[in-house]
């Protein structure tokens, strides 16, 4: 019995990989780790993504290696790579039979560019819930390296409800929501990155193109009688116009309200880490209101459809 503990500690000693400066005994150099970004104390990444769609790139940018991370290896993975330097691109919730968004020229990071898709329509159905990851590696010989790439929300995700504090207009038909003046782009041309640092480590927002797309969602009542829908969309930035409005059919219900003004007062679009929101549009008589759920309001003297 003892000889066969002294065997099975043996076989456990040579299975073990040293993360440090010396050679390890193990079939790999590397240990990537995802995880999201701005949680510091627990990683939510398997919360919000089902897959990430990894591209490796070699130092002239040319893609050697694609993978499909799903289950536990959204936490990261072991890998053996030869000495050099690699750019990691990575995408959640995004695959290849996507019908509104596609990666273009992944074969090459400075030509690859992940662009919305309308389809010969008129407005962009919504978007997956994206979320990126960007990172370089430098992998030297006879040496091992852990390696925490943080996935950034690459998204807008924007709830709407309409109230009316004035007698409401016929809304028996189908209801729409539309936003037109949204980005359609993502590039990866390097020294374009926003390097947003957080608590939980630094996280890559891709550059964001000023191609524009315009969406559009379906809409419902609700039990309060309210109208309710939801965007989800590429990033907004400090310079997008969201340019809603409310349809019944083919009939405006509310006409096009900027709520740049709105978003640009409560934040920094271009840095802030989630892009998350819920509005309250408010209809009265002369004016309408835009609050966001539990904020402050912003007063708009629109014109009702």
């Amino acid at each position: 019995m003892n000889n066969i503990r002294c065997i099975l500690i043996f076989m456990l000693l040579l299975s073990a990989c040293d993360f440090t400066d010396r050679p390890a005994l193990c079939p790999y150099n590397i240990r990537l780790e995802y995880w999201y970004a701005g949680y510091p104390d627990e990683n939510l990444l398997p919360l919000r993504v089902n897959n990430l769609q990894e591209f490796l790139y070699d130092s002239n940018g040319n893609l050697i290696r694609r993978l499909n991370l799903t289950g536990d290896s959204l936490y990261g993975y072991t890998d053996e790579l030869k000495p050099g330097k690699y750019k990691i691109v990575a995408w959640g919730n995004w695959n290849d039979n996507d019908i509104v968004c596609n990666i273009s020229d992944y074969e090459y990071y400075d030509k690859s560019s992940l662009i919305a898709n309308i389809n010969g329509k008129p407005f962009s159905a919504n978007t997956p819930r994206l979320y990126y990851a960007e990172a370089e590696l430098d992998v030297r010989e006879k040496a091992n390296m852990v390696k925490r790439i943080y996935v950034s929300h690459c998204h807008a995700n924007l709830h709407i409800t309409v109230a009316w504090r004035i007698p409401k207009p016929d809304l028996n038909g189908k209801l729409r929501m539309k936003m037109r003046g949204i980005p359609s782009i993502y590039g990866f041309r390097k020294g374009y990155e926003i390097d947003a640092p957080n608590e939980a480590g630094p996280h890559i927002i891709p550059f964001i193109e000023e191609k524009e797309i315009n969406h559009e969602t379906s809409a419902s009542l609700n039990f309060n009688d309210e109208v309710v829908g939801e965007f989800v969309t590429y990033r907004f930035t400090n310079n997008t116009h969201q340019m809603w409005s409310l349809w019944c059919d083919d009939r405006i219900v509310v006409k096009e309200l900027d709520l740049q003004r709105y978003f640009n007062r409560i934040t920094d679009m271009d840095y802030n880490v989630e892009q998350e929101f819920h509005l309250l549009i408010i209809i009265e008589k002369d004016q309408i209101i835009v609050t966001e759920i539990s904020g402050q309001d912003w007063e708009e003297g629109g014109i009702i459809g």
